[in-house]
């Protein structure tokens, strides 16, 4: 079924290419493939396997605001910790407030903009930053995923990056 592949792909992407060398992947990485990982499992009725995913995702430290504290509140949604999830978002849309007050002309500051609209319910006016961002680049989501801030989808099915 489509949550066996899933789950297959994202577990797969939690390895490190051996063409590499040593080396691990971005923190985001972790948190936003645990969570999804999650979904697959939880998909799959396997709510054990599910909870333990969203509570990697949860635990992981994070450094500063990034795509990983987005993650992060997502997993705290799913195991029922709706009140640190919601302080997580909050510093995420306080800081997207002030990227965007003060580095309008950067595509990454309306991306996180984008980010904390989604984790306070708002889609369609997430759906504007994000296009404000792509205006000014193309690659923009792409980009931010790279620089460790970005939006992804709040559900399943799997990311559209």
């Amino acid at each position: 079924n489509k949550y066996r592949k899933a789950l297959r792909d994202f577990q797969k992407s939690l390895e490190w290419p051996l063409f590499m060398g040593v080396g691990s992947l971005p923190e985001y990485s972790y948190n936003m493939m645990n969570y999804y990982i999650g979904l697959c499992y939880e998909g799959m009725g396997q709510t054990k396997k599910a909870n333990e995913c969203f509570a990697r995702a949860a635990d992981q430290k994070m450094h500063d605001v990034s795509i990983a504290v987005y993650y992060r509140g997502l997993a705290l949604e799913k195991l029922g910790r709706n009140a640190e999830a919601q302080k997580l978002f909050q510093i995420l849309a306080k800081t997207a407030d002030e990227w965007v007050a003060k580095k309008h002309d950067l595509p990454v500051a309306y991306i996180l903009k984008s980010v904390s609209l989604e984790a306070f319910g708002d889609p369609q006016q997430a759906g504007v930053y994000r296009h404000k961002a792509l205006e000014m680049d193309k690659l923009a989501e792409l980009r931010a995923i790279g620089q460790s801030w970005g939006r992804i989808q709040k559900v399943a099915p799997p990311p559209m990056f």
